[in-house]
């Protein structure tokens, strides 16, 4: 089962109240929780719960907990993740395992070679958050993925707030990244963003940009992979790297 976020103020002596709302709802209607059953839940400092639920009326419950103990499902690095925007079911998987992989936010991307046009991305960031949102829940991670607002490639090149910008490219990449972890040191607390094309590869006119800002083009391998497998493949990576 998954856990379930909650304010800590909903906790008073060692009880939770789950008012009347969504997450009431998913236990009670969806998941169809009964008294007695095991409920975990996480509230906004990173502290888990495991309860029991011990009343269930029309519009609240109240479970008992059980344990409560800091939560370690989270990295303790600052990973973000900038993709070109897919078409529907490559995009939910691509933003699922992202969240799963730990990464604190998802900066969607309109590129040159893009599939979606920017005013049908637009109107799916909320959705892609509650993709992020349930993916978080499953996972068990303290916290859930940002979805950020669109942005396009000059964002990426022009940002200041990273300390790290990795672009995985299918061609013309010039390091891998155990090779340019061995030349640069990535602190804990420095910010690492993962950057990952569209299905048909970033254009001409976007690798001209790089080679300008002389950006670091990484490779996956000397496989093509599909664009939500490389965000799985280069985070996983990414990860590895840093020692998980």
């Amino acid at each position: 089962m998954p856990h379930f976020f909650i304010q800590s103020e909903q906790v008073e002596n060692d009880k939770i109240k789950i008012s009347k709302g969504e997450t009431f709802t998913h236990l009670k209607s969806a998941l169809r929780v009964n008294i007695g059953e095991k409920v975990l839940f996480i509230d906004e400092k990173y502290i888990q719960y495991e309860t029991v639920v011990e009343l269930i009326e029309k519009d609240f419950l109240i479970a008992s907990v059980q344990n409560k103990y800091p939560s370690k499902r989270f990295i303790k690095h600052n990973l973000y993740l900038a993709q070109s925007v897919l078409k529907t079911d490559a995009q939910f998987y691509a933003i699922q395992k992202a969240s799963e992989l730990g990464v604190k936010a998802i900066y969607p991307l309109i590129t040159d070679n893009c599939a979606v046009k920017q005013k049908v991305a637009e109107q799916k960031i909320p959705h892609w958050q509650k993709i992020s949102y349930e993916a978080s829940k499953q996972c068990e991670r303290p916290d859930v993925a940002q979805i950020m607002p669109l942005n396009n490639f000059d964002f990426v090149l022009n940002n200041k707030e990273f300390e790290h910008i990795l672009f995985f490219t299918e061609r013309n990449s010039n390091t891998t990244l155990k090779e340019l972890a061995a030349k640069k040191e990535i602190k804990p607390t420095d910010k690492i963003l993962v950057v990952i094309g569209p299905e048909g590869g970033f254009s001409e006119n976007e690798f001209a940009k790089m080679e300008k800002y002389a950006v670091n083009k990484l490779s996956l391998g000397n496989l093509i992979l599909r664009a939500d497998t490389a965000v799985t493949a280069a985070l996983a990576t990414v990860l590895y790297e840093l020692g998980y």
